[in-house]
């Protein structure tokens, strides 16, 4: 590859450069990480969750872990349709990943793909109770505070 990383941000989700030689799959692998080692991890973290811990750190936490990266999936349900409409934003990881994948593959099958990681990362969710359990734990703390 010998690409030299002129800025990388674990916070934002970024990383330039400039040069390097990149393969179709080394360059679709690069744009596809920044969605996917966030899921992989709160995939394990959710498969990992034990509903009867009554804390409210960790069912908030919890909570919040199972949504946010399922949530950042939904820009690969909808870019690539937006994509297939010649409008999708520039600069966008969704949209470089777009641009090499639609050489072999149709757009709308990344949408596809997205769709069923998020249905079923909704779906673990649900079935080890994080939603449940941070609704749960939301109301209480809430109650707490307007009895105070």
């Amino acid at each position: 590859m010998d690409a030299d990383i002129t800025n990388f941000s674990i916070v934002s989700a970024h990383v330039n450069y400039v040069g390097g030689e990149w393969t179709n799959a080394s360059d679709r692998w690069m744009h596809l990480n920044g969605a996917l080692f966030p899921l992989v991890l709160a995939v394990l973290y959710m498969l990992l969750y034990r509903r009867e811990i009554n804390n409210s750190f960790y069912r908030v936490f919890s909570g919040l872990i199972a949504i946010v990266p399922v949530a950042s999936l939904m820009a690969w349900v909808i870019i690539p349709l937006i994509y297939m409409g010649g409008h999708a934003p520039e600069g966008d990881d969704v949209t470089k990943f777009l641009y090499n994948f639609t050489y072999d593959y149709p757009a709308y099958l990344v949408s596809i793909i997205a769709l069923l990681v998020v249905i079923i990362s909704i779906a673990i969710a649900i079935w080890k109770g994080i939603p449940q359990n941070f609704e749960m734990e939301v109301r209480r703390l809430k109650n707490t505070t307007s009895e105070n």
